[in-house]
């Protein structure tokens, strides 16, 4: 009887405390269309000037699409090239996220150019834009923080932290926070 009450109360003893390290070893946010876009609102439009022109680049478009491994950037853009009128376009562009736990910031990681278009310009002219605009992409999406996590939602430092996985759904990003 005595044996058996022991192991009770140790089997009990063990649930509380494993339990709760459980349940607060992972933090969980989700990342909207809406609030993606809000976010958006403060970076957009940005003027690049290059040789070949001054690009605009005007607010993304977030698509999320169930099950994507990247989240795509659809970036409407005007090309002032020199002697010729404005020329309007899009660049599609493929992200990633990304952790920084000395900050707490999520930020956009890994741009890269998935489709490019600028209808009635030349051949030559179109690849010195791409490679303009992928520059600038590679250079300025990453500096976009999309999310800045509170050290007050984890139960340990940011600085432990770390971006366990990011699942994306229809128009949302579920993410996970965990330990080192």
């Amino acid at each position: 009887m005595y044996r058996v009450r022991n192991i009770f109360f140790f089997w009990i003893s063990l649930c509380l405390l494993v339990v709760p390290a459980i349940a607060w070893s992972a933090y969980f946010t989700t990342l909207t269309n809406s609030y993606m876009d809000s976010v958006l609102d403060r970076y957009f439009p940005q003027r690049e000037y290059t040789a070949s022109a001054r690009i605009t680049l005007h607010k993304p478009e977030v698509l999320l699409t169930q099950g994507a491994s990247n989240i795509i950037l659809m970036i409407p853009i005007d090309a002032n090239i020199p002697g010729q009128p404005m020329r309007p376009g899009h660049v599609k562009t493929a992200v990633t996220i990304i952790y920084n736990p000395a900050n707490g910031g999520v930020y956009f990681s890994h741009p890269r150019i998935v489709k490019f278009e600028i209808p009635g310009i030349s051949a030559t002219l179109n690849n010195s834009l791409h490679s303009d605009l992928d520059t600038i992409l590679k250079t300025a999406i990453p500096l976009i923080r999309i999310y800045q996590l509170d050290e007050k939602s984890l139960n340990h430092s940011l600085v432990k932290s770390i971006l366990k996985s990011y699942i994306i759904g229809n128009g949302s990003i579920k993410v996970e926070f965990g330990f080192e």
